[in-house]
């Protein structure tokens, strides 16, 4: 959390849901939230302090009700997470369609995992692409000549240059492994 509020970076996909969060309030983590917005850092942290004080508390006094969760069998409980999970997106907008968006999203997740990939990158996908599209739309109204921008200067030609390299190394690599 400590990197996420300091430097804007998710680096789970827990992180990366709370950083989107915070983009939607209008709060935008990195060293300019403690310069500019000192009180809302200070509350950040006051509140997880208080957190972890009741999460003490409740986490105490509650085990044995947890620990009764526990012993229900799988599929009961997965049933109940995906009931109060559709019940709560009905809920927000009495929409129909939003619970097929569960489906489908649902049915992307089940076939993504029988698949062997990862979800965290979709997540921090869908809350970062916005904010990466706002900031492409922004330089695009600023420049006025196009895509001239982006390679204009050597470090806006570096940093994605640097970025594919990475990328065809990672899939140089997972070919050879593959191969052997």
């Amino acid at each position: 959390m400590i990197r996420t509020l300091s430097l804007g970076i998710p680096y789970d996909a827990s992180t990366a849901v709370l950083l989107g969060a915070l983009f939607l309030l209008g709060i935008f983590p990195g060293p300019e939230l403690f310069r500019y917005d000192p009180d809302i850092a200070g509350g950040i942290f006051l509140a997880y302090l208080v957190d972890n004080v009741a999460l003490l508390v409740l986490g105490l006094t509650l085990a044995p009700v947890f620990g009764a969760v526990l012993k229900l069998r799988e599929t009961w409980l997965l049933r109940g997470v995906l009931l109060l999970s559709v019940k709560g997106t009905y809920s927000l907008q009495h929409s129909v369609f939003d619970m097929w968006v569960i489906l489908v999203f649902r049915l992307i997740g089940y076939l993504m995992r029988r698949g062997g990939f990862s979800l965290a990158p979709v997540i921090i996908g869908l809350i970062l692409g916005p904010v990466l599209e706002n900031n492409l739309r922004r330089s695009l109204l600023i420049s006025r000549d196009g895509l001239a921008i982006f390679v204009e200067r050597s470090f806006s030609v570096t940093i994605p240059a640097i970025a594919g390299l990475l990328l065809a190394c990672i899939i140089w690599t997972a070919n050879s492994t593959g191969r052997k």
